[in-house]
């Protein structure tokens, strides 16, 4: 929290910066502590931070990993739910990838493979470490529904606050994503976190956190 404390995003804010990002992994302290050696970071302890960057107007943008060394449906359900709360703006979720000789590495006693080396360890499109009760397609599959719903909620927070430059612009990317071969949803996802929105959803954002705190 030293870290995060009313004085530095305070000067953060008043220096221009618009969005910041919080590697909070697991919705699971128990994951973080023990898993991750991520301690002293507690779900209420992360919330209190994320909403205080909420305060000065910053898009908040969060990593998660689903499938983690020790992961359960449960522990990847508290991820996800984690991210429900409207304060948490752009949510992204990946699938473990282990790094080669690190010691969450070590703890993997085998992953879901693929027959193909590079999708096994994207970060985008592995199954995790094969977990005790979950099955190889649960991770992808979790992954899309957090496409699904915070990716809806990114667009319609998104059009909210830019609602004149919100289609005209998400149009010229797409096809401009077209002209390059990028799929549909890769283009609309880069487009929808382009920084051109971030001004309008910066004040919007503080305009919501100032309601809530009168």
């Amino acid at each position: 929290d030293h870290n995060a404390s009313d004085e530095k995003l305070k000067i953060l804010a008043d220096t221009g910066c618009l969005q910041v990002r919080i590697g909070i992994e697991s919705g699971d302290d128990d994951i973080r502590d023990n898993i991750l050696n991520k301690r002293g970071s507690k779900d209420n302890e992360i919330m209190a931070i994320i909403d205080k960057c909420n305060k000065y107007g910053f898009i908040v943008k969060t990593y998660s990993i689903l499938g983690i060394p020790g992961d359960t449906k449960e522990s990847m359900r508290k991820t996800y739910n984690f991210c429900k709360t409207p304060l948490v703006h752009v949510p992204l979720f990946f699938s473990y990838t282990p790094l080669p000789n690190t010691p969450l590495a070590q703890k993997v006693s085998i992953m879901n493979e693929s027959k193909n080396a590079q999708t096994m360890y994207s970060f985008h499109f592995s199954k995790g470490a094969r977990n005790k009760g979950v099955s190889k397609f649960h991770v992808p599959g979790f992954i899309l529904k957090t496409y699904v719903r915070y990716g809806l909620r990114l667009i319609g927070n998104t059009f909210l606050f830019n609602p004149v430059k919100f289609i005209p612009y998400l149009l010229s990317r797409i096809f401009y994503g077209f002209t390059f071969g990028c799929p549909l949803m890769l283009s609309t996802g880069y487009a929808l976190i382009s920084p051109v929105f971030w001004p309008n959803l910066s004040k919007g954002i503080r305009r919501r956190w100032e309601k809530r705190n009168p």
